[in-house]
């Protein structure tokens, strides 16, 4: 990350994390600039390090505009990775905890964004999270600080929604359950491939010591679900989620997006209408390794930051 321009920081209470500024010499034109991108990872080796591919090729890679330039790639725009130890298997047993987090957050903007802004204005921000990582954008999106700054949220195979049904803790601290649509496939293949997905998130993932320790005593699972109706209406939201997630009820989660969407054009409830992706014959983290996902990802991200989501 630091051949790349990233540096690291430390914030006041806590949270670390990585920023890159934009290129001074690729900079776009006044309101063409994208918005800064906060991304918080799951659990994984390393946090964020699996994700650089995804991010740095896929996800926000440039493309060529008319004039010949690059557009809305990450050397255009603030790039900010947020570190979360103990989900990191770095053997870490202090957690910075919700508010800390989101404190950290909004210090981070102020630090390397807020000053350098054209006038001073406050820029929108576009947040990302996968998996654990949508817990972390949940509590930013119920921030006083920052909820109403984030113009966009894109959300990858969150746990986030629906966390009050059982599905996400038993799936992933005790068991699987058959809980996606189709379960693990018709074939043997998928029968096969469902069970190794599920033998790697218990061997890997939920039973390593420091994961096991903050989940279990660190982690407020009640302040972490995400209540679609309490996002601020501004917030595009989008949603991609893996139709043979092992921890995710992507069936559940798409039922409950299309319920509030009905309820928001009835006027019943408040929030903004989500829309929704779910990639067939999908695993968890599929997205992270897939480049075809990355695509789709890229596609609907510049949609939403050109406010042309639903």
């Amino acid at each position: 990350l630091r051949l790349l321009g990233f540096r690291r920081h430390a914030c006041g209470r806590g949270l670390a994390y990585w920023h890159r500024p934009p290129d001074r010499g690729r900079r776009l034109g006044q309101g063409m600039t994208p918005p800064p991108f906060l991304f918080f990872h799951g659990i994984a080796p390393g946090g964020h390090a699996p994700y650089a591919p995804m991010l740095l090729l896929g996800l926000l890679r440039g493309d060529d505009g008319e004039d010949g330039g690059r557009r809305r790639g990450w050397r255009e725009r603030h790039v900010f990775l947020f570190e979360n130890s103990p989900i990191s298997y770095a053997l870490e047993t202090t957690a910075v905890c919700e508010g800390d987090t989101a404190h950290g957050v909004a210090e981070a903007v102020a630090l390397h964004v807020d000053v350098t802004s054209d006038g001073g204005t406050r820029c929108a921000l576009t947040v990302c999270g996968h998996s654990f990582g949508s817990c972390v954008v949940t509590w930013l999106l119920r921030s006083p600080v920052l909820r109403d700054r984030i113009g966009t949220a894109l959300l990858l195979d969150p746990v986030s929604i629906c966390l009050s049904d059982p599905d996400v803790v038993v799936n992933f601290l005790y068991h699987s359950r058959d809980c996606g649509p189709g379960g693990g496939g018709d074939t043997r293949l998928g029968r096969l491939t469902r069970f190794a997905n599920e033998t790697k998130i218990r061997l890997v993932a939920s039973s390593e010591l420091g994961i096991e320790t903050y989940l279990r005593r660190s982690f407020a699972w009640y302040n972490s679900e995400l209540w679609l109706e309490d996002v601020a209406p501004s917030t595009r939201v989008y949603v991609f989620l893996s139709s043979r997630d092992e921890i995710v009820n992507s069936r559940g989660v798409t039922e409950e997006i299309s319920c509030h969407n009905r309820r928001v054009d009835r006027g019943e409830c408040g929030g903004p209408v989500v829309e929704a992706a779910v990639w067939e014959d999908a695993g968890h983290a599929n997205c992270v390794t897939n480049p075809g996902r990355w695509r789709d990802m890229r596609e609907r991200l510049r949609a939403a930051e050109e406010g042309k989501v639903r």
